[in-house]
C-alpha cells in the first residue's frame, strides 16, 4: 500500500465509533432509570421522618432528572448521526463532557429547590415535590425535552424518508406486488417512529398532561408507554 492510500477498513472506524458511543448513551439512559425505579420504590413512602422524605424526593428527583437529560442527549446523538453525518458532533470528549453536565445540572435544580425559603417538598402522603415545587423545578425540564425530542424525531424521519414511490415500480403490472411493498414501507416508518418516541421519552408527554388533567386513562397510558422505552435502545436500526 503506497504512502497516503487509506486503508479499505478506514470507512468503518467512524461508524464503530459512533455506534459504541451511541451504546454508550444508552447504558447511561438505562443506569439512570434503574436507578429512578429503585429510589422510587424504595423512597416514596418514607414519610415518616420529614428529613428522611426529603432526602428520598431529592434523591428521585435527581434521578428523574437526570433520566431526562440523558433523552434529550440520545435526540442529539441521533440527530447529528443521521442528518448531519459528516459533521457529527457527537464525540468520546462529548460523551465525558455529557456524564459530568447531567449530574451536575441536576444537583443545581436540587440545590436550589432546597435553599429556597419555600417549602417545595411533600411529606405527608408521598416523598416528592408539592404541585407548585413540580410545576418550577420538573415540568419545565420535562416540556423542554419533549418538544427538543419531538423536533429531533421529525428533522430524523424527514432525512430518511424513503422516495415517493417508497419502493413501487410505477411500470409494474403486479398491483398486489406493489401492495405489500407500499404496506412493508409504512410498517417500518410506524416501527420506527414507535420506537424512536419511546427512546426519546415523548411518552412523558402523558405525564405532564396527567399532571394539569386528573385522568386515570393519561395515568395508564403514561406508566404503560414509559415502560417500553427500556427496549427501544436499538431503535436507529429501523430507519
Amino acid at each position: 500500500m503506497k504512502h497516503g492510500d487509506r486503508s479499505p477498513y478506514s470507512a468503518l472506524i467512524p461508524l464503530l465509533m459512533r455506534r459504541m458511543i451511541s451504546q454508550k448513551i444508552h447504558l447511561w439512559l438505562c443506569l439512570n432509570m434503574i436507578l429512578l425505579n429503585l429510589s422510587f420504590v424504595v423512597g416514596h413512602d418514607k414519610t415518616g421522618s420529614r428529613s428522611v422524605c426529603t432526602a428520598a424526593a431529592a434523591v428521585i428527583l435527581f434521578f428523574s432528572l437526570s433520566s431526562i437529560f440523558w433523552m434529550a442527549v440520545e435526540g442529539f446523538a441521533l440527530y447529528e448521526a443521521v442528518v448531519r453525518v459528516y459533521n457529527n458532533r457527537v464525540t468520546t470528549d462529548f460523551l465525558r463532557f455529557t456524564a459530568v453536565l447531567n449530574p451536575l445540572a441536576a444537583v443545581a435544580v436540587i440545590t436550589m429547590s432546597l435553599l429556597l425559603p419555600e417549602n417545595f417538598y411533600e411529606n405527608t402522603k408521598f416523598c416528592w415535590l408539592t404541585k407548585r415545587g413540580t410545576l418550577i423545578f420538573f415540568i419545565p425540564y420535562v416540556v423542554f425535552v419533549v418538544l427538543f425530542n419531538l423536533v429531533i424525531l421529525v428533522l430524523v424521519l424527514n432525512s430518511t424518508a424513503a422516495p415517493p414511490a417508497l419502493g413501487v415500480n410505477p411500470e409494474s403490472q403486479d398491483e398486489n406486488h406493489d401492495r405489500k411493498v407500499l404496506l412493508a414501507a409504512l410498517l417500518k416508518r410506524a416501527k420506527a417512529v414507535f420506537s424512536l418516541s419511546a427512546l426519546f421519552g415523548l411518552s412523558w408527554g402523558f405525564g405532564i398532561l396527567g399532571f394539569f388533567i386528573q385522568s386515570i386513562v393519561l395515568s395508564y397510558l403514561f406508566a404503560i408507554s414509559s415502560s417500553l422505552q427500556g427496549f427501544s435502545s436499538s431503535s436507529s436500526s429501523y430507519l
